[in-house]
């Protein structure tokens, strides 16, 4: 079976202002990324452009859900 990952981002006290500002208003998370079964990951930042490369998150702030 197939599955996709999606990574929900918790803002951080450090992060950037537009991070804290969205968690104030939605909280708890401010972003989300895609991660395929092979390791790639897509996603889109303020003010860059769409990537699509290979990433672990190992950061501890992102919450993991795995759908199949």
């Amino acid at each position: 079976m197939r599955t996709i990952q999606l990574l929900f981002y918790r803002a951080q006290p450090g992060d950037h202002a537009i991070n804290r500002v969205v968690a104030m208003l939605d909280p708890p998370f401010v972003h989300v990324e895609l991660r395929f079964e092979d390791g790639m990951a897509s996603s889109i930042f303020a003010g860059e452009v769409l990537f699509f490369r290979p990433r672990t998150f190992a950061n501890p702030h992102y919450a993991i859900e795995t759908l199949p």
